[in-house]
């Protein structure tokens, strides 16, 4: 079954065609070259654009000088009270609700211990997933979830009663608890999915358009009338071209079986089988073809390439993000 992205995760992800010996260069260029920093306190900013880290931190400050002020965490224990803080506290070793990040006189992270009235293990405390259900709230929650042991709410990644976890997805909810709540659109499954917006179905074997993944009992059934691929590939991730009708996912694509086009993710024959996007003249791996940067020398024009790019192999131009073929494998001469 074609896998979709859940918010709380970062997934290396393949595109129809690509492999894991396509190598773009010596630094393997991947289809989204983000750094996420959420999560992450390990890491000194730079507020200013200095290019240094930031030390504008008051004297008596015993942490990084760049957890103090940062605009996200709250720091505790660090001498003087962090000003990310709604409440906090400034005591080595100390302890409060709202911190995300406790210190000893060294500076040292030492994990804060869950605060008096948590229910539930110190180790589900503020740990980046939702728990419901712990008699206060979770600052993982953000404000949103529920308390009461055995309570449930749509923004609870883990619900638990008294003495065990439980299922978060509601008592009608006919399809499995990982379904719930997923960042998927599921449809037919007795009770609305709170992934859903306005215009879903509930009833097994419904289709609506608004819906990923549509679930007749055990099975998959086709979300969108007219659409002759398999079950799984509406919607989500992929731009799926060749399908009979256009692909919600899709910006630009094609419908017909067989055909090729710019913003198409995974092509499809008349039999709805996966097949190469790349056109007939295309020299390089396929999966370069239309994945977001300029490829040249590969016998046509990259869809990639909107201004200038060349052809023919070995070539460069200074719009080229990667040349190849002759001397050139990946990375362009500098002119």
């Amino acid at each position: 079954m074609r896998q979709f992205l859940i918010p709380t995760l970062a997934l290396g992800l393949s595109l129809a065609g690509c492999s894991s010996d396509d190598n773009k260069s010596s630094t393997n260029r991947t289809p989204s070259d983000h750094v996420s920093t959420g999560g992450d306190h390990d890491t000194a900013t730079d507020n200013d654009g200095t290019g240094d880290q930031d030390n504008n931190a008051p004297e008596g400050w015993n942490c990084s000088p760049a957890y103090y002020n940062d605009g996200s965490d709250c720091d505790c224990g660090c001498g003087v009270l962090d000003p990310d803080c709604a409440t906090g506290c400034a005591e080595p070793g100390c302890e409060a609700t709202d911190c995300e990040y406790c210190y000893n006189a060294n500076g040292e992270d030492i994990g804060c211990p869950a605060p008096e009235g948590w229910t539930c293990g110190d180790a589900t405390w503020n740990d980046y997933a939702c728990d419901c259900g712990c008699g206060i709230e979770d600052p993982s929650c953000y404000g949103t979830s529920c308390t009461t042991p055995g309570c449930r709410e749509n923004a609870c990644d883990i619900c638990h009663d008294s003495a065990n976890t439980l299922s978060c997805a509601p008592d009608a909810w006919t399809c499995t608890e990982e379904n719930w709540t997923d960042g998927v659109c599921d449809c037919g499954c007795g009770v609305a999915d709170a992934d859903c917006a306005d215009g879903n179905c509930t009833t097994a074997g419904c289709q609506a358009d608004v819906c990923d993944l549509c679930h007749n009992g055990e099975n998959l059934v086709v979300c969108k009338a007219g659409w002759a691929c398999a079950a799984d590939t509406w919607g989500g991730l992929f731009c799926d071209c060749g399908c009979g009708i256009a692909d919600k996912s899709c910006e630009g694509g094609c419908v017909e079986a067989s055909c090729l086009a710019n913003g198409c993710h995974v092509c499809h024959d008349g039999a709805g089988d996966e097949m190469s996007c790349a056109p007939a003249g295309w020299t390089c791996s396929e999966s370069f073809y239309g994945d977001g940067g300029c490829d040249c020398g590969c016998g046509i024009a990259d869809v990639d390439c909107t201004t200038g790019g060349c052809t023919t192999p070995g070539c460069t131009e200074a719009n080229c993000g990667y040349c190849w073929g002759g001397s050139n494998n990946g990375d362009c001469p500098q002119g």
